[in-house]
């Protein structure tokens, strides 16, 4: 044996000796090692295991620690000086944690929708625009409005000319003078008016009538069929009632997303949020205006999969099998089916109260969390285990989900001796290919 051929192959071990102890940084791949994914949590539930913490996160009982790996203890020094990160919570998924997700409602979490339920619609206001009538009654003749000798008239009334309330917000009227009517109700309006005339006329009555209502609109734009500004009628109109004025959305309804622009707020809602839930259905005021998007609900599919990318949602729910076969599902020669994950912003509350097992008392430090407060959650799946499919087949995804699915350990093994020997490789794969 030559020595150029000793040296090769002690050069070659070298190589593999260095890319063994470093395989795990060094290699290429297309997202975190499983082992990377629990040790980085800052919090592990699981419903056949306590809830292990890192001591110093503070929120969880100070006695609970999560057994560290003593191999990873190096890696202790590099977390503390890194760039301040999003800390995370991994959570393994079973019947117990799949029947408590499934209790989530995530939509309500995009939204500040201002539901009304159990109110009525507002009383009928006058606005700039409008047109109103009014009509001066008196108790009998003689006074200001009617004279002794009336002649033949219809009633003891007199019509006021119809009037366009301008940005003033003033209208006249005989022997009361100018009367502010904006924001004011025509019974309002009608008090006022009465109050004013009642030291001149006999016993003055006055009837506020609506000619027509063109400063009390609304406005129903973007993706519908017909674009319409009309005037609210009398018995109060919601949001719906608006939308099939336009003949609805010219989008599929899941994909709509509606937003109302109501004075100087914007509040948005999803269409199938509005319809089911009636509370969402909320009364319009005057000079809302309602406007319709297409904003569908989208996951992102990555990892060892058929095809990686993001995609719509294409319906109103979808489950996590579901997502996986739209990238028609797992590499049979990557993929490991232990590990697939969801990455999901989640409330800090749900974690705590929710999906934690029994037996975990409630400490000060958990009930001085603010429950507004979101923290990101790593569902992670066993599909290995033949249940793990009925988990993933009822598992509600939601929008913006991540989907990853980790590669198995054999493919690192072959990565790393393609790169020391991609002879051996080739041999392998021709060898099985023959048998």
């Amino acid at each position: 044996m030559s020595i150029n051929s000793i040296s090769t192959k002690n050069f070659s071990s070298v190589v593999a000796l260095s890319l063994l102890s470093s395989a795990c940084t060094t290699l290429p791949v297309s997202g975190p090692h499983s082992d990377d994914i629990r040790y980085g949590a800052i919090e592990y539930y699981s419903s056949k295991e306590p809830i292990y913490t890192k001591r110093d996160h503070g929120f969880l009982p100070k006695n609970a620690v999560r057994p560290i790996d003593r191999s990873l203890e190096n890696k202790k020094s590099i977390i503390k000086t890194a760039p301040v990160r999003d800390d995370y919570a991994l959570v393994i998924v079973d019947g117990h944690i799949l029947s408590k997700v499934m209790q989530q409602d995530y939509r309500s979490a995009f939204t500040d929708w201002p539901a009304n339920e159990g109110q009525g619609a507002e009383p009928v206001r006058i606005n700039v625009g409008d047109t109103i009538s009014l009509t001066i009654y008196e108790a009998q003749s003689g006074g200001v409005f009617i004279p002794i000798e009336a002649g033949i008239r219809p009633g003891n009334f007199v019509q006021i000319p119809a009037q366009i309330i301008d940005d003033t917000g003033y209208i006249s009227v005989p022997y009361a003078g100018r009367v502010n009517v904006i924001g004011k109700t025509p019974v309002e309006v009608s008090d006022i008016i009465t109050k004013r005339l009642s030291n001149i006329a006999i016993k003055p009555q006055v009837v506020v009538s609506f000619v027509n209502r063109d400063g009390s609109e609304v406005s129903v734009l973007g993706q519908v069929r017909n674009s319409v500004r009309y005037s609210l009628n009398f018995n109060g109109e919601r949001v719906l009632d608006a939308l099939a004025r336009a003949s609805g959305p010219s989008i599929p309804g899941y994909e709509a997303e509606i937003t109302l622009q109501r004075d100087s707020q914007k509040y948005t809602i999803q269409l199938s949020e509005l319809v089911e839930k009636t509370q969402n259905n909320i009364y319009l005021k005057a000079n809302d205006i309602i406007y319709v998007e297409n904003n569908p609900e989208t996951f992102t599919l990555l990892g060892a999969t058929g095809f990686q990318g993001e995609y719509n949602f294409n319906r109103r729910n979808i489950t996590l099998s579901e997502a996986i076969s739209r990238g028609q599902g797992l590499i049979d020669t990557r993929s490991d089916p232990s590990e697939v994950y969801i990455y999901r912003r989640e409330k800090k509350n749900f974690l705590m109260t929710t999906l934690q097992p029994n037996g975990l008392n409630q400490t000060s430090d958990q009930q001085a969390i603010d429950t507004s407060q979101e923290i990101s959650v790593i569902y992670k799946f066993d599909l290995r285990d033949p249940y793990g499919y009925f988990l993933s087949q009822k598992f509600p995804m939601a929008n913006n989900d991540i989907v990853y699915i980790g590669n198995a350990e054999s493919v690192e093994l072959l990565k790393l001796l393609n790169i020391v020997n991609p002879s051996s490789v080739t041999t392998i794969n021709t060898r099985q290919a023959g048998n």
